[in-house]
């Protein structure tokens, strides 16, 4: 699972047991929030990802390789903070997914990407675009922030990968946190 943290958990309470966290600290002086935090089960060997596109992003996007005994997947959570993105954002998440999908292994994309579509089902229009032309596949279909009781919300936490006759997600479900508008969207590697 993969997903933004706040910054007054200790690693330790973000993991049951069994599983492992690695931490991607938020980092500036006008950052709000802790961060981003990949918590994996220990029997899967997991090592950060450099990026040469990741260095200079308008997003956090930390990066790793996950392998167990018999498949590589390379997984990125987004972090794009709002207001409403801009062409610079999808110049360079083109370039990013670019370049993720030249590493052997599957793909996994996930994340608050905030970028809203024209109603409570889309996403913005050129971030679909963007995943359509690269064969890119975004799975959430319901939204994942609650605005409140009486308005539907929007999809802005997504996950993201390879298209194809196997999908590598599946179970997808998108549930309320009870303690954040976000709700948590799991998923189960194929």
């Amino acid at each position: 699972n993969l997903g933004r943290c706040q910054s007054s958990s200790s690693d330790q309470d973000l993991a049951p047991a069994g599983y492992q966290v690695l931490h991607a600290h938020r980092s500036g002086k006008k950052s709000k929030g802790g961060g981003i935090a990949l918590i994996y089960r220990s029997d899967l060997k997991v090592s950060p990802l450099p990026l040469k596109t990741n260095q200079h992003t308008p997003f956090e996007s930390p990066c790793v390789k996950i392998c167990s005994k018999s498949q590589r997947v390379n997984s990125a959570c987004i972090y794009r903070p709002p207001p409403h993105a801009i062409t610079l954002f999808f110049d360079q998440f083109t370039t990013f997914c670019h370049e993720l999908e030249s590493l052997p292994g599957e793909l996994i994309v996930c994340g608050d990407f905030n970028c809203p579509g024209a109603d409570h089902t889309t996403i913005d229009h050129r971030l679909d675009e963007l995943l359509v032309s690269s064969a890119l596949m975004q799975h959430v279909q319901t939204p994942t922030r609650i605005k409140s009781s009486t308005a539907d919300g929007n999809i802005l936490d997504l996950l993201i990968s390879r298209s194809s006759n196997t999908p590598i997600c599946r179970d997808i479900s998108v549930n309320q946190a009870g303690f954040s508008d976000h709700c948590v969207v799991t998923f189960k590697l194929s």
